[in-house]
């Protein structure tokens, strides 16, 4: 019986420019161009700059290039090009492009602001259509963590409640009432999913807490016996940890139900010095490494490590066939 681990891999991560509407752009350039004129000016009446104070303007093309795109780059590159001509280039105060030098420089100017704003422009579109499929991405993994095991959960209590339902009314009517509770808790989860808002229990609760009565939850009427222990000092900690947390248990104890046959699941929260690590252990029949359980969406294994990802944690699945599952999540606390 060969164990099968899941191998780490580092966290992406991913960098969003802050969207600027177009007219900031250009009225920041302009108030980069004249201000950066009214201190050459100043230098060079202290200092008689040399005529190549031209190239002191260039930095200013890049900057708005990078953060404001092509147009205000271009805008940049001729506010600056007139700015020189008509402080810097003798005569002084009017407009005399007319040297082989002057030309040279206003279409160094123009390509620079061309190349570096297209860029600037295509990158940012990259990095909007990278955040569009993280956003995706999110919404597909909390639907999963909402709907997908919510329902599993609502059809577990109904099962339960068909196999009493002829030798005790009682233990049928309290899981019929279990499922509705689960559906009701579903649906709030999913309305609260899509608005991105952390989940109802961790608003009441602490994230332990939190754990136990989703185990409870999960459980109630069932041959399984589901506990959630702490070890270590609880703490608050930073919401998206704890929302990851959360839904990282709630697959693993969904999977434990619905796969392994199980009698026996362990959850336990270690509050370490430096960071904080969630174990979800079954003894149940486990899989071996061919198993198509390690890529089915549907498992939730790579919903799991993608959601660990995002916390920069550490994440690890070891199975053994007939010798149950280990689920373990480590995440780094900054202190």
């Amino acid at each position: 019986m060969a164990a099968n681990q899941i191998p780490l891999r580092p966290a992406l991560r991913l960098h969003r420019l802050v969207p600027t509407n177009s007219w900031q752009g250009y009225a920041w350039a302009t108030l980069m161009v004249a201000a950066s004129t009214l201190v050459l000016l100043i230098l060079n009446r202290a200092l008689l700059l040399s005529h190549d104070v031209d190239l002191l303007y260039l930095p200013l093309v890049l900057i708005c290039a990078s953060r404001f795109g092509l147009g205000a780059a271009t805008y940049t590159a001729i506010t600056s090009v007139i700015c020189w001509d008509f402080f810097f280039v003798k005569p002084l105060y009017s407009f005399n492009i007319g040297s082989p030098h002057d030309i040279l420089v206003t279409t160094i100017f123009v390509m620079v602001s061309t190349i570096t704003g297209t860029l600037a422009d295509r990158e940012r579109r990259r990095t909007r259509e990278a955040a569009t499929l993280e956003e995706r991405n999110r919404l597909a993994r909390d639907i999963h963590d909402t709907l997908s095991q919510g329902l599993t959960g609502i059809v577990i209590q109904l099962q339960a409640a068909q196999r009493v339902e002829k030798t005790d009314y009682e233990k049928g009517r309290s899981a019929v009432q279990q499922a509705r509770k689960l559906a009701k808790q579903c649906l709030d989860e999913a309305r609260r999913s899509v608005t991105a808002l952390r989940p109802e229990a961790l608003d009441r609760m602490p994230l332990p807490q939190a754990l136990s009565e989703l185990a409870d939850l999960m459980s109630f009427e069932l041959p399984v016996h589901m506990h959630v222990g702490v070890k270590g000092r609880i703490r608050e900690l930073p919401s998206a940890i704890e929302i990851e947390l959360l839904r990282i248990g709630q697959e693993a104890m969904t999977n434990a139900l619905r796969h392994s046959g199980a009698n026996n699941v362990s959850v336990t929260l270690t509050y370490g010095q430096r960071s904080v690590r969630l174990v979800i252990e079954d003894n149940g029949k486990g899989f071996g490494a061919e198993s198509s359980l390690l890529t089915r969406v549907g498992f939730g294994i790579p919903g799991m490590r993608e959601r660990a990802y995002q916390i920069n944690a550490m994440f690890d699945v070891t199975s053994t066939l007939d010798g149950g599952t280990v689920v373990l999540v480590d995440v780094p606390i900054c202190r």
